[in-house]
């Protein structure tokens, strides 16, 4: 699959939500990132690779996109804070995904990603990036290893006590 048709999908999939949801339009790029994450988790763990594993891959993915952009993105590449945010909404996708397997009832993945989105679970733009927790001179993955289990508890409380969107 070429790289434009896999990301239009994505993009085309939030600009769907966000709409379908009456989301805030800044929402789009958030909702994008944890819908890719979840959906590519879901994928793997549908055709039995274990939980560990299909984390890594999608984190992979991630980074990777993460990095690639500081190529492709010549004059405006991303901040710090950018690259956090949407590492922060990917893990969030791999957590709603893996939630969302724990649950009798299953919602549907643009739901839950819309429900994040509307308890405000998602990050929306890099000024809400922590960045005093991370230490000086870190980068984006570095930032992101510490939060893990902070975004962990939080979206899954967000689940746990959100009705469906």
């Amino acid at each position: 699959m070429p790289p434009l048709a896999f990301y239009g999908g994505f993009e085309f999939a939030a600009n769907r939500i966000t709409e379908e949801y009456k989301l805030p339009r800044n929402t789009r790029n958030s909702v994008k990132h944890a819908l890719t994450a979840a959906s590519i988790y879901s994928a793997l763990r549908a055709s039995s690779i274990d939980k560990t594993s299909a984390e890594g891959i999608v984190l992979a993915l991630g980074f990777f996109n993460e990095k690639l952009e500081t190529y492709i993105k010549v004059g405006h590449r991303d901040s710090l804070g950018e690259q956090c945010k949407d590492l922060h909404n990917n893990w969030a996708g791999i957590v709603a995904a893996e939630w969302r397997l724990t649950q009798a009832e299953r919602k549907s993945l643009p739901s839950i990603i819309a429900g994040l989105a509307e308890t405000g679970t998602l990050m929306l733009r890099a000024s809400e990036v922590p960045l005093q927790v991370a230490p000086q001179n870190a980068d984006a993955r570095t930032w992101f290893d510490g939060r893990k289990p902070a975004i962990s508890k939080q979206v899954v409380g967000a689940l746990d006590n959100t009705p469906s969107p």
